[in-house]
């Protein structure tokens, strides 16, 4: 399935780095991870990891028996 490149905006991606993704059509990027890293390399690493142990806690507590929608938070 093909999704449009600036879906990483509603992904949380930084503008910056969707807009250079753009550009340099996925080339010249300082770092690869959850998204390609065009710009502020440090804040990325900082979000990858967050991403990573975010992953690990539902990926453990979805084996433990938890519902997805029980790890969503709702807010209203």
């Amino acid at each position: 399935i093909e999704f449009p490149h600036e879906i990483g905006i509603f992904l949380g991606y930084p503008l910056k780095d969707v807009k250079c993704f753009i550009s340099y059509r996925g080339g010249g990027y300082r770092m690869c991870g959850e998204w390609k890293v065009y710009h502020d390399v440090v804040n990325a690493q900082r979000s990858f990891l967050c991403y990573k142990a975010c992953r690990e806690f539902c990926q453990t507590q979805l084996m433990l028996g938890k519902t997805f929608s029980s790890l969503v938070a709702r807010t209203a």
